[in-house]
C-alpha cells in the first residue's frame, strides 16, 4: 500500500518538500548567482586594466608622434635656412666676382 501512495510519509511531503527543498533550491541559486558574479568581476578588472593601457598606449603614441613631427618640421627649416645661407653666400661671391670683373674692366679701359 505504501507503493501506491495509500499511506504517506509526512516528513516527506510536509518539511522536506515544503520547507527544506525551496530553502536549498533558493541558496544553491544564490550560490551559483554569487560564483557567477565572482567569475565576471575579475574578467571586467582585466578588461578595464587592459582598456586603460591601451588608451595610455594611444595618447604616448600621439605624443611621440607629436614630437617627431615638430622634430622634423624644425629640421626642415633649418635645412631651408641653410639653403638661404648658402644661396646667399653664392649671391655675395657672385656679385663679389662680378665687382672684381668690373673693376678690373675699368682698370682696362
Amino acid at each position: 500500500m505504501k507503493d501506491v501512495g495509500y499511506f504517506h510519509n509526512k516528513f516527506k511531503e510536509e518539511t522536506l518538500n515544503a520547507d527544506v527543498l525551496p530553502w536549498l533550491f533558493e541558496k544553491t541559486e544564490n550560490f551559483v548567482d554569487e560564483i557567477d558574479s565572482l567569475k565576471r568581476y575579475p574578467n571586467s578588472i582585466i578588461a578595464n586594466y587592459i582598456s586603460e593601457v591601451a588608451e595610455l598606449h594611444t595618447v604616448k603614441v600621439q605624443e611621440q608622434t607629436t614630437k617627431l613631427n615638430a622634430i622634423k618640421e624644425e629640421m626642415k627649416l633649418v635645412e631651408e635656412a641653410k639653403v638661404a645661407e648658402k644661396a646667399r653666400r653664392r649671391g655675395e661671391r657672385e656679385a663679389k666676382r662680378k665687382g672684381e670683373e668690373i673693376q678690373r674692366l675699368r682698370e682696362e679701359i
